[in-house]
């Protein structure tokens, strides 16, 4: 280790969020992080950004709770193994991509080197660059078990949110499975949607999105909602979903949404409630997962969408990028030189 890694490294850090987490960022230096044996010491090469970075640490009461200051953002990175875990088939200088290690709300991945359990990155095939292997991870794996669990060949997915980090990917393993993919996004987003593969578009600024689904000539399998702006979505979709259809919600945000899934969970068909069950899933990293979504990419089935990419030391203003809601794909930190 010391002679692969110096005695410091810089990393972002918060200790209040008021203002927004963006404006209370400083990069700081700190000591190395010594690995468990469990651990991979990773020096980070690229990351990217998830809205769970600041919307769990900006709650005025759970934030405070949830997340031990200071505090570090960031969970996508990919890298190169310094040193490997104890019984890991990986081995130094291997190329890595995956998540941090820390808690939900302060992963701790925008910072040039880490420590994560090895269960949690897996080694990114040759002809794949670690700014495009940044993009995937929780894309990837929300993606993955939002989709591929309840499809078929010939399945009607609906994802309402296309453009947005997870929306990209989701897409396209939709398509990979065989499906046909409806989204929703705004006229903008229209034509990047279809290029990867959407089959129908659902504008939502051109009037009500469940009556646009409503008129449709087929109903929906399976709806992923990675919005969560409007629960109507769910409440309507019997007017949109054929018996049997599933709908995952994957914009969980407390507290805001804990009365709606409990809703959601406890109201009868007889007094208003979907006959699709509503299931809200937090990814889980799966090593296993990951390498068959990052191997289709090397397959060239799958691509990366990057709507900017960021140097390590305008973390703040990315995070500013991505809460303007203007992003199209997902916002990339080159940490450093890949």
């Amino acid at each position: 280790m010391a002679d692969k890694a110096p005695a410091e490294r810089r990393v972002w850090q918060y200790a209040k969020t008021t203002g927004g987490m963006e404006n209370n960022l400083q990069l700081v230096t700190t000591p190395m992080p010594t690995p468990k044996p469990t651990e991979h010491l990773i020096r980070v090469l690229a990351g990217s950004l998830n809205a769970v970075d600041y919307k769990i640490a900006e709650l005025s009461v759970i934030g405070g709770f949830a997340v031990p200051k200071p505090a570090t953002p960031g969970m996508d990175i990919a890298g190169e193994i310094v040193v490997a875990a104890d019984g890991s088939d990986l081995k130094p200088g291997d190329l890595v991509f995956g998540a941090a290690g820390g808690s939900l709300a302060a992963m701790g991945g925008l910072a040039e080197y880490i420590t994560t359990p090895k269960e949690r990155v897996t080694a990114i095939p040759k002809g794949v660059s670690t700014i495009d292997a940044a993009s995937l991870p929780t894309g990837a794996v929300t993606s993955y078990q939002a989709i591929v669990p309840h499809v078929k060949p010939g399945s009607h997915v609906l994802f309402n949110g296309g453009s947005g980090g997870v929306g990209v990917i989701a897409i396209q393993v939709a398509k990979i499975k065989g499906c046909h993919v409806t989204v929703t996004c705004s006229s903008r987003n229209i034509d990047l949607c279809k290029k990867l593969g959407a089959d129908v578009v659902v504008d939502y600024t051109k009037g009500c999105v469940m009556d646009q689904l409503a008129a449709l000539d087929y109903k929906f399998d399976l709806i992923v909602d990675g919005v969560g702006n409007d629960k109507a979505l769910y409440w309507a979709s019997n007017k949109y979903t054929n018996r049997g259809a599933k709908f995952v919600y994957i914009a969980f945000a407390p507290p805001g949404d804990v009365a709606f899934v409990a809703a959601a969970n406890t109201t009868p068909s007889f007094l208003g409630g979907p006959r699709a069950k509503l299931t809200v899933l937090f990814a889980d990293f799966s090593n296993e997962q990951m390498s068959e979504v990052i191997g289709w990419m090397a397959e060239g089935k799958l691509k990366s969408c990057i709507d900017s990419r960021w140097p390590m030391n305008d973390v703040p203003n990315a995070y500013k990028k991505l809460k303007s809601q203007r992003v199209s794909g997902k916002v990339v930190i080159e940490v450093a030189a890949a």
